[in-house]
């Protein structure tokens, strides 16, 4: 229901010994998250004490820093931050606009939260990973990735996350997830695979799942099929000698003149040229 803006800067991962804070607003709501260690952060005049595993949640513009003399110097935090986007004037009364000012009450208030099962902590480090690594499709996993964030955030701020997806697509998130992703990797490089297959699996209609995996992955079956194939053409083409038609066969498409065709719109060249390039780069 609600679209959500998400800035991730170079101190998306700091260290406590070499952060430096002073205090400074932002006019977008800011999410502090505990990996190890204890750090206490001042929000308007209040001090939050912070261990491992606390996720501290800062309204817009309320002047915050972080206690030099209270940190331990091993500790290491997560930072984003985001802003809700009001919805279009022709939404008002509707459950979008509802969602927006429901969020914002709930956000307002500020919090320390306790992600006790740990996945909001492994999303982030995912997150952190993929942007430094930064490969093909890598934005999309960066959305995903950020969403899953936002919605365990609000889940503990009390079932605030159907706010940010509609109810029947809440149980997609957790163990629901894993469901998905372990599809795709037992099935991506069967030619025969459909959409048809993951809906049956998760015993919803074909256009539930392709919703879901829009949220989730910023794109729909037939998109992400694709993309996981691309990418373990890319790896074969770098660490093989199997003959470009036999790496095509093997990664599920069922034609090597369509496999070159979506291989040249994903890395802007074919995939002999992409062999030759990662040999010359080795």
């Amino acid at each position: 229901y609600l679209e959500v803006v998400v800035f991730i800067n170079e101190n998306l991962y700091t260290n406590s010994s070499e952060y430096a804070s002073v205090p400074h607003k932002h006019p977008d709501y800011e999410l502090w998250y505990t990996e190890r260690g204890t750090c206490s952060e001042a929000v308007e005049q209040e001090r939050y004490d912070l261990h491992a595993g606390d996720l501290l949640l800062i309204p817009p513009m309320s002047t915050h820093f972080r206690y030099p003399d209270a940190a331990d110097g091993d500790s290491t935090q997560y930072n984003l931050r985001f802003s809700l986007k009001m919805p279009p004037q022709t939404d008002k009364g509707t459950a979008p606009l509802r969602a927006y000012r429901s969020a914002n009450r709930l956000l307002r208030q500020g919090a320390v939260l306790h992600d006790e099962s740990g996945s909001i902590c492994a999303y982030l480090r995912q997150l952190t990973t993929e942007m430094h690594r930064r490969n093909a499709g890598y934005v999309h996993t960066v959305r995903a990735l950020s969403s899953l964030i936002l919605t365990e955030a609000f889940r503990l701020l009390g079932d605030g996350s159907k706010l940010l997806f509609p109810p029947d697509e809440l149980r997609f998130h957790g163990y629901e997830r894993t469901r998905i992703d372990e599809f795709f990797r037992r099935k991506y490089c069967l030619p025969e695979v459909r959409i048809e297959d993951l809906a049956k699996d998760m015993q919803m209609s074909v256009r539930q799942v392709n919703r879901v995996l829009v949220r989730m992955f910023g794109m729909p079956f037939t998109q992400k099929l694709r993309e996981m194939r691309l990418q373990y053409a890319a790896m074969l083409l770098r660490n093989g000698d199997l003959s470009v038609a036999e790496i095509s066969r093997r990664c599920g498409f069922r034609s090597y003149p369509y496999f070159e065709v979506c291989f040249r719109q994903e890395y802007r060249m074919t995939p002999t040229e992409y062999r030759e390039r990662s040999a010359d780069q080795a």
